[in-house]
This record gives C-alpha cells, sequence and structure tokens, in this order.
C-alpha cells in the first residue's frame, strides 16, 4: 500500500527553545514532524557545504562573537 502522506519543510526561528517545542507546535495543529535540521545557533550558522560529520574551525568573527556571549554571560 502506497503512503499519501505529503512531505513540506519549514524554517522556524526561535529565541529560546524547550524540550521538543518544535515537535509539540507542529502536532498542536496536527503535523506531525518526523525530522529536524538545526541550522543556526545564534550567530553560529551551519555550512551547507560540509559533508555530514565533518567540522570547520571558528572564523575571526565567529571567535569574537564567542568571546562577547561568554563575556555577557558571567
Amino acid at each position: 500500500m502506497e503512503s499519501s502522506a505529503k512531505q513540506s519543510r519549514a524554517l522556524i526561528e526561535l529565541a529560546e527553545g524547550k524540550f521538543h517545542q518544535v515537535k509539540k507546535m507542529f502536532l498542536a495543529v496536527g503535523v506531525r514532524v518526523i525530522s529536524l535540521s538545526r541550522v543556526q545557533f545564534g550567530p553560529f550558522k551551519l555550512d551547507q557545504t560540509l559533508p555530514y560529520g565533518a567540522y570547520r574551525g571558528l572564523t575571526a568573527q565567529e571567535k569574537q562573537a564567542l568571546i562577547q556571549i561568554l563575556e555577557e554571560s558571567r
């Protein structure tokens, strides 16, 4: 039997997320979330060209942003 379920993509921006918040939000309107991908965390954006499991060093701008975040959290 073929599945008639449609697949869609959505871009969600949260200032602060709680445990499974996105899944619960979608479920509240009758949509089941199958997978999630974080593409940004604060000022740090995922490099879409990196292969799965690879990494890169921080840029000078990212290092400065990290220092600023840490100083503000003291």
